[in-house]
Parts: C-alpha cells; sequence; structure tokens
C-alpha cells in the first residue's frame, strides 16, 4: 500500500506509541481521567482548532485549500463539548493557557507568511 495516510501512519507510528503510554492517555484509555483535565485538553483544542479552521478560511492558498475537507472540521463538535464542559456562557468562562496562545500566535504567523502551506506539518499538539 503506498499514499499519504499509509506515510503519515508509519512516520508518526513512533510518537503515538509515546504518547499513548503517557500518563494522562494511559489514565484516559481506563477511564481514570478527571474532568477538569479533559476540560482543559478541549479548551486547548478549541482554540487551535479554531485558529486553523480561520486560516483556511481566509486563505487563498491552493495547497491549503486542497487539503480542507468539510467532514474534517472540528471546531463545531468542540463548541458543543466546551457547552458541555462550561455550560451556555462558556465563551466567557475560558481562555488559552500561555503555551496555547503562544501556538497559536505560531499559526497565524506561518499563515501570513510567504509559504502559508508549511501549516500542514503544525497540527494540533498536546501541549
Amino acid at each position: 500500500m503506498t499514499g499519504l495516510a499509509l506515510e503519515l501512519d508509519d512516520g508518526t507510528r513512533k510518537v503515538h506509541s509515546v504518547a499513548e503510554n503517557t500518563q494522562f492517555v494511559a489514565g484516559f484509555f481506563k477511564g481514570l481521567g478527571q474532568r477538569e483535565s479533559f476540560a482543559q485538553l478541549t479548551t486547548t483544542f478549541y482554540f487551535v482548532y479554531e485558529s486553523m479552521e480561520g486560516v483556511l478560511d481566509r486563505s487563498d492558498c491552493a495547497t491549503l485549500k486542497a487539503l480542507d475537507f468539510p467532514e474534517l472540521r472540528r471546531l463545531p463538535g468542540l463548541e458543543r463539548d466546551m457547552a458541555f464542559y462550561y455550560g451556555s456562557e462558556w465563551r466567557s468562562k475560558i481562555k488559552p493557557s500561555r503555551a496555547t496562545q503562544e501556538y497559536v500566535a505560531q499559526i497565524e504567523r506561518v499563515a501570513a507568511s510567504s509559504e502559508p502551506e508549511l501549516l500542514v506539518g503544525l497540527g494540533p499538539r498536546l501541549s
């Protein structure tokens, strides 16, 4: 087999294995996670995806447009998750961590650069 999905699987197998063995993820798989931890992780993802999907909406980069599949968009689901964790007034209750702010700033810098296609390599991280 060949193709992008296979290359991504092969290229990220080691990092996924390491991630799956962290205390947080191991606990998650065992059902031992704490609500606050999941809420914070969801908050991080919300801000990252808000930025990435906003860039995709504003971009005229053909490479990014070719990789923008509506079925892969996560913001609507994350917004539902945010309402679950924080209630209907969630937008006024959350703020990104410093690390998330820095990551979102990097997304915006790359998007504004002469090579916005480099965003393909900036997928969400769990930091």
